[in-house]
């Protein structure tokens, strides 16, 4: 600890034992001035944490390239399969039909019932959306989503000064 550093903490001990309020807080002040804002370095939790016996260090399976490199590769092997579903759900009907599979078939049946069925279902977002469209043509619709948006903006103004850090509250 500086010199300074360490009169001014003298000084604000000695102002609060004596009950000078103003002079405390003044000198408690300079303390918090002349201390400046520190951080932990970085890993500073993990080596708490170590040291509490919370974390474990990662096992030495997972630092091996080999390892990363293989799951690498089934992750590749995972998004091309992924990517060629469309086109191997297109050649599945045909081959079904041409072998004569009827277990396949009613499969095949059933995928496209139900991708027909999820595209019907995207009626009712359309019609939710048009008459959104129509009721913010109008005058009231404007207006209401206007307060709705200072509201947003009144509370958001509201939650940032909540979450302020309390040594950004104080005017020193």
């Amino acid at each position: 600890m500086s010199r300074r550093l360490a009169d001014d903490v003298r000084e604000w001990l000695r102002a609060e034992e004596t009950g000078s309020d103003e002079l405390a807080e003044r000198a408690f002040s300079r303390v918090l001035g002349d201390m400046g804002r520190r951080r932990p370095s970085l890993g500073f939790a993990d080596r708490v944490l170590m040291r509490a016996g919370r974390l474990s260090p990662a096992s030495l399976a997972w630092r091996s390239w080999w390892t990363r490199a293989g799951i690498g590769a089934c992750l590749v092997a995972a998004g091309l399969a992924v990517a060629t579903l469309p086109t191997w759900l297109l050649l599945a009907g045909p081959v079904a039909r041409a072998f004569g599979a009827p277990v396949t078939e009613a499969v095949w049946h059933a995928i496209t019932r139900w991708t027909v069925a999820a595209f019907a279902s995207w009626a009712l977002i359309v019609d939710v959306a048009s008459a959104t469209r129509v009721w913010l043509a109008t005058p009231a619709g404007v207006g209401l989503l206007a307060v709705n948006l200072i509201i947003a903006c009144g509370s958001l103004v509201g939650l940032r000064q909540l979450l302020k850090a309390p040594e950004e509250l104080n005017s020193w």
